[in-house]
């Protein structure tokens, strides 16, 4: 995703309005580039795109956290980049996002995908989603926005996440926050995920070749 002014910026002054600054903006980044509105390191690239994607594919098999008997859900989806190649290995995945680019372009993108579902999201809680629906969240480079709009949605978001996740379920955030360092990132995730009850399984980890994401995964345990 986009981090233009993010870092600099002074925060917004409410959740929503965050919410709203970020559904503004990759409504406008979508409308300019699908790939580039996702990934800045792909160029505009859909090859160098679905390269990075496959990275992420496999470095979610390595973990162990794919399967197909498991239930996806994943957070702040963009163009749908993963669905499509994460489907055969899951029995489901749900994209969600609050931009309505992104969710048509996803729409687009995974429409041979019959496990796949899109769905637009208000970005203040996971609504319409069962508790213990799913066994898999991923924030693949969406929770910075969240952690934009203040630690009151990061808090509500780890709540949510515990909720639908059902036990053994995993939570597999890549990058957390580009303001904070990564000391802070870390900490920050171990304290949420102990006040909801989650287990951190791996923290702080840089796995990938193409992208220079820090990489967490969460547990819900049985």
């Amino acid at each position: 995703m986009l981090r233009a002014g993010l870092d600099s910026d002074a925060p917004p002054a409410s959740v929503e309005a965050g919410i709203a600054a970020t559904r503004a903006l990759f409504d406008d980044s979508v409308a300019r580039s699908e790939v580039a509105s996702v990934a800045l390191y792909s160029l505009g690239s859909d090859e160098l795109l679905a390269v990075a994607s496959e990275e992420v594919v496999q470095m979610l098999a390595a973990w162990q956290v794919l399967a197909t008997d498991r239930d996806a859900l994943e957070l702040g989806c963009g163009i749908g980049r993963l669905l499509a190649p994460l489907s055969p290995r899951l029995r489901s995945i749900v994209g969600i996002d609050i931009s309505a680019g992104m969710l048509a372009a996803a729409q687009r993108r995974s429409a041979g995908c019959a496990n796949v579902r899109v769905e637009a999201s208000s970005g203040r809680d996971l609504a319409g989603f069962d508790d213990r629906a799913v066994d898999l969240v991923l924030a693949i480079d969406s929770f910075p926005y969240i952690v934009r709009s203040g630690l009151e949605l990061c808090r509500a978001m780890f709540a949510e996440v515990h909720r639908v996740l059902r036990c053994g379920g995993d939570f597999v955030i890549c990058n957390y926050s580009y303001g904070h360092a990564r000391d802070a990132s870390a900490a920050e995730v171990a304290s949420l995920a102990a006040e909801v009850g989650l287990t951190v399984v791996r923290a702080d980890e840089t796995p990938f070749r193409l992208w220079d994401a820090i990489a967490y995964q969460l547990r819900k345990s049985a």
